[in-house]
């Protein structure tokens, strides 16, 4: 406990699923964080449930396509928090039933342009704390493919812009890293898992562990990257699905 003590967090896309699960986490690990996402009465549970847990946190609807959210945000996070030390680039636009041309301008810029953008938005108080930039890709950006040309094209580019971003940023002092989850149980991945006919068996069946990832185990590796036990981690995308991509 308290590895993010005294920190200041912004996560995006957080009212569900992997993000949720990483705002509590920091919130118990001592952080104070600002709970974004468009589903207001959802934001408001999660601060509920990180407040009654003992935990520090304040929420935001944001939509992370749209400058003006981006910037209200940030700046929302100065003035609950004083500062800011770690952004968690979590919003994605979710890829079940989206596999059509007509989503990829819509896909790009909610998956892929809006970690660009606020992660700029968010480097003048990065650059105060020499803080932490953590961005949470997807094994379909790496070695698994998909239909959804989109969403693999646009994770695969959150990889490069995390590996961009180190390179860039790390003489400032600002890591960036991103986490790049298998198959977890998310209302997003269950639900598409639920309109392809065995294909919940056929994951566990190809993955060594036999089972889907839960979100706190991506939150783990989240929370591991925000916090000084990565202090010398810079620029990588690690991989957490169970070892499922070794074995397709």
């Amino acid at each position: 406990m308290g590895r993010l003590k005294g920190k200041a967090a912004i996560v995006t896309g957080a009212a569900s699923g992997i993000g949720e699960a990483t705002a509590k986490l920091f919130a118990r690990e001592g952080a104070s964080v600002l709970v974004t996402d468009l589903a207001g009465a959802a934001i408001d549970r999660v601060v509920e449930e990180i407040r009654k847990a003992g935990g520090t946190a304040e929420g935001r609807v944001l939509d992370v396509a749209n400058e003006e959210d981006r910037q209200a945000g940030i700046a929302a996070a100065k003035a609950a928090f004083g500062k800011l030390d770690t952004l968690v680039n979590n919003a994605a636009m979710s890829s079940n039933q989206a596999a059509g041309p007509e989503f990829w301008e819509k896909g790009i810029a909610v998956t892929l342009s809006s970690v660009y953008w606020m992660s700029m938005a968010s480097l003048p108080l990065l650059r105060e704390t020499r803080g932490v930039i953590v961005n949470i890709a997807s094994c379909a950006g790496t070695n698994m493919a998909t239909p959804v040309s989109w969403y693999c094209a646009a994770k695969a580019g959150v990889t490069g812009l995390t590996r961009s971003f180190a390179t860039t940023y790390g003489p400032e002092g600002i890591r960036t890293n991103a986490v790049c989850p298998g198959g977890t149980e998310t209302p997003r991945v269950l639900e598409i898992l639920d309109n392809w006919p065995n294909q919940r068996e056929v994951h566990n069946t190809r993955n060594p562990l036999r089972r889907l990832g839960r979100a706190e185990e991506q939150a783990s590796v989240a929370l591991f990257l925000a916090s000084d036990d990565s202090s010398y981690v810079n620029g990588e995308a690690i991989i957490v699905d169970g070892g499922y991509s070794l074995a397709v």
